[in-house]
């Protein structure tokens, strides 16, 4: 199955990432050739297959980098990962461009909604691109909710009410839009979501995945290494609790037990973190993580995106780590 290229280079997609956080990417000026073509899922490649491996590859010179990803069915056997380069990617090797036209919009976190629709996260200077855009059930693509060309935008999630929570990691905000709303707003500001320096991609990274679980918001602040819960009926009454430090999370997951699984993008690491706060390591570099960026839970272990993009391998890719794992609470 062949993998349509996209005409966004990398080097652009890596000046809109980074350039509103104010630092740069050593990469961000090479000329990247199209290079051959990426190749489809492996070939006889069993997503769970009792072992952890590589799912499939993608072309770093062609720009193909997957950021998020969400399992689209009850087997988890199908799934969809976004690549940077405004580009959605299903399991069964088809792609679609999210914003026709664009010349530089970076598509970054996914969520599915309860009637299977998706929506991605696209950061964009064009005031007319940047926010959510959905898809609909014929295969186009609409902007869902605006935001703010500054905004950097990245992890999504849904509340149980149909409001859609963003990570604003540049500016360290968690937006919100409420159904039927046009634009993104304001839904919580706090010293605990934002990044800490413009010197590097990470610590330029604030708040970056979000989850809902149990009547809390889940957010992960990659630049200050912690995981926080904050209720949902009582932001902004105190700061955010911090349930785990120490770790540079990009992404993450829950399952039904309560059990965390991070993407600790700068360790090549995944990590799970269970009820009594036990840390076990999923994947390290020796299983093929390279900048583990987001997770999605399978029944018998997790997917996660490896970026590929700030180390030195440059192997972006889609890795099966197997774990023990309950049922999913959110993908």
């Amino acid at each position: 199955m062949k993998i349509t290229h996209i005409g966004i280079s990398l080097a652009t997609v890596l000046t809109i990432v980074f350039s509103a956080a104010g630092c740069t990417s050593e990469q961000s000026d090479r000329e990247f050739s199209n290079g051959p073509e990426a190749s489809a899922l492996d070939s006889g490649s069993d997503v769970e297959n009792g072992e952890s491996h590589i799912v499939h590859s993608f072309d770093y010179a062609r720009g193909d980098t997957p950021e998020n990803i969400v399992t689209t069915d009850s087997s988890s056997r199908e799934f969809v990962a976004t690549l940077l380069n405004n580009t959605v990617w299903w399991s069964d090797g088809h792609t679609e461009k999210v914003v026709p036209g664009s010349s530089d919009a970076v598509t970054l976190g996914v969520a599915q909604d309860v009637e299977g629709r998706l929506y991605v996260a696209v950061r964009s200077k064009d005031e007319s691109v940047a926010g959510v855009w959905r898809r609909a059930a014929d295969g186009a693509w609409t902007r869902y909710a605006a935001a703010a060309p500054d905004a950097g935008l990245n992890g999504i999630t849904f509340g149980n009410d149909g409001t859609l929570f963003a990570a604003d990691s540049v500016n360290g905000k968690i937006l919100s839009v409420s159904p039927g709303q046009p634009s993104f707003n304001i839904w919580l500001d706090d010293p605990t979501l934002e990044p800490t320096s413009s010197a590097d991609p990470i610590a330029a990274s604030g708040v970056n995945g979000l989850k809902v679980f149990d009547n809390h918001l889940y957010a992960s602040n990659t630049a200050q290494r912690t995981l926080l819960r904050i209720p949902l009926s009582e932001r902004g009454s105190s700061s955010p609790e911090v349930l785990v430090s120490g770790h540079a999370i990009d992404d993450f997951a829950i399952d039904s037990s309560g059990a965390f699984y991070l993407a600790v993008h700068p360790d090549n690491a995944v990590i799970r973190v269970d009820a009594t706060g036990e840390h076990t390591a999923l994947g390290t570099s020796a299983d093929g993580l390279d900048g583990p960026t987001a997770i999605a839970i399978t029944q018998s272990g997790v997917l996660t995106t490896n970026l590929g993009l700030l180390g030195t391998e440059h192997h972006p890719a889609i890795v099966f780590l197997e774990s023990e794992v309950t049922t999913r609470a959110h993908p």
